[in-house]
């Protein structure tokens, strides 16, 4: 469940990095917590550390979705997205791509709604709904060699979700609200554990992110926002999924897309601003 882009500037495509302790900082742990499905805390290992992450409560987050493979006899969890319609996912046009979605090679592909924990098998998480992938598309001016601008893609399933409280749609932005203050991002990631993943992220100024990244990098299709534990020290969106979403005041606000290695570097991550593209994704 890996995703990397190798570009010159060492960035890497993911959803977010979670870090939580009595403290808010990342530090040693020795013991490991038991989880709940009413959320608590996880651990996965980073080397010389083990970083807690924050365990959703269960189903808390409906319109979040599980992109799929089938692989080595087993279903292969790569990326996330976002019910926005009976029958329409919104993800990242990175994921699109990588996995050839966008030249219909998505036979062995699914999507998997109202699932909490991916270790259980499908049987045993009753609140799953499952669609096959109908049609592709990727934003026109999409561009992955370059800054991963208009990084959006809409999949239609072939038929529409049952709405109930465990799968449901999440509203889109207007053309011209504008993403701010703490917002939630959530996923099931690389390395962290089985359930799904959240946490918070403060939306930063574009302006001073276009200043850290450079202005070639940031454009006005992204929304940066990162953790801010300390001026020195910003967490943010590397552990996570491509594709899912960062939510803000109960709206989609943006999609996940990259960020700056190494994950403790004050460097926020990078979401495709959905309200930039609320018009092609509504039209599409």
């Amino acid at each position: 469940m890996k995703f990397c882009i190798i570009l010159a500037f060492m960035f890497l495509v993911a959803g977010l990095s979670l870090t939580k302790s009595q403290t808010n900082s990342q530090k040693e742990i020795e013991d490991y917590p038991e989880n709940d499905d009413k959320g608590g805390v996880s651990w996965f290992d980073t080397g010389s550390k083990r970083i807690a992450l924050e365990v959703s409560k269960a189903h808390a987050h409906p319109h979040q979705v599980s992109l799929q493979t089938f692989r080595n006899g087993n279903w292969s969890h790569y990326c996330g997205g976002s019910i926005v319609g009976r029958d329409k996912i919104l993800t990242s046009a990175y994921c699109a791509e990588r996995h050839h979605l966008y030249r219909e090679e998505w036979h062995q592909d699914r999507i998997v709604a109202g699932a909490h924990n991916l270790s259980l098998v499908d049987e045993n998480e009753p609140s799953r709904q499952f669609g096959s992938i109908k049609k592709v598309t990727i934003h026109p001016a999409y561009d992955g060699n370059s800054n991963l601008d208009y990084d959006y893609a809409v999949i239609h399933t072939d038929t529409p979700w049952e709405f109930n409280k465990y799968v449901y749609s999440i509203p889109l932005p207007t053309e011209t609200d504008v993403a701010g203050g703490i917002c939630m991002t959530t996923g099931w990631g690389d390395e962290s554990p089985d359930e799904l993943q959240e946490f918070d992220l403060t939306v930063v100024n574009r302006n001073n992110c276009q200043e850290l990244y450079g202005h070639h990098l940031v454009s006005d299709h992204m929304i940066c926002a990162h953790r801010g534990l300390t001026p020195a020290r910003a967490e943010h969106n590397c552990y996570v999924d491509a594709g899912g979403p960062l939510v803000c005041k109960d709206v989609l606000a943006g999609v996940s897309s990259w960020g700056k290695m190494p994950c403790e570097q004050d460097s926020p991550g990078v979401f495709s601003d959905v309200a930039a593209a609320s018009k092609w994704i509504k039209s599409t």
